[in-house]
């Protein structure tokens, strides 16, 4: 039964990771935004701030920088598309 939960777990964070990557796209560009824009479809918090965590491990996809005094969000499209193939991966090695 763990296995089952774990690989549930893993499926969430690949959708949370992926709709957040379509909320860059749509135009969003402060984390706060990411974060509204998220949560409003259903995604837990904690498995929003690991997404991000996770977006800012890599350089290629997710630069955050101070603009105004807001942070802004910028994604590479190459980044977007080596990430997507990993989720995509990920997701269905299971």
């Amino acid at each position: 039964m763990t296995i089952l939960r774990k690989q549930q777990k893993e499926h969430d964070f690949n959708k949370c990771v992926l709709e957040i990557l379509k909320e860059l796209e749509k135009g969003a560009r402060t984390e706060r935004q990411l974060v509204i824009r998220t949560a409003e479809k259903g995604y837990p918090a904690s498995r929003l701030s690991e997404a991000l965590t996770y977006l800012k491990n890599f350089d290629f996809v997710y630069k955050s920088h101070r603009v105004k005094g807001r942070d802004k969000v910028v994604i590479s499209r190459i980044g977007k598309k080596k990430l997507e193939a990993m989720m995509f991966q990920n997701d269905y090695a299971l």
